[in-house]
């Protein structure tokens, strides 16, 4: 396991996208992290009949990591935590990107 990636890892992660996201990123170098706590496949009807108050169920445990993507690349996996309150995520494995 792995605490950080290193400036190269995160340049390669980054670089396999074209040059206008490059000068994209000089205006706004940041990035977003995209949480995934599980994926659920429902029928377009059950789709059509969801109201506030609806309940989805997973098959995921509650306290299963979380993943971490990074323009749709899984970069690594997260538990939860609290912090005044808040959600937040400790981060628990990188991916190697030599693998």
């Amino acid at each position: 396991m792995k605490p950080l990636l290193s400036k190269n890892e995160i340049a390669d992660l980054l670089s396999p996208l074209g040059s206008e996201l490059d000068t994209d990123r000089e205006h706004n170098p940041t990035e977003q992290i995209h949480i995934e706590a599980g994926r659920i496949d429902i029928a377009e009807e059950e789709l059509q009949q969801l109201r506030p108050g609806s309940i989805l169920a997973t098959d995921t445990a509650v306290d299963a990591l979380l993943e971490l993507y990074v323009r749709n690349t899984l970069i690594g996996w997260a538990e939860r935590i609290q912090i005044d309150g808040k959600l937040a995520l400790k981060i628990v494995e990188l991916n190697d990107p030599d693998r």
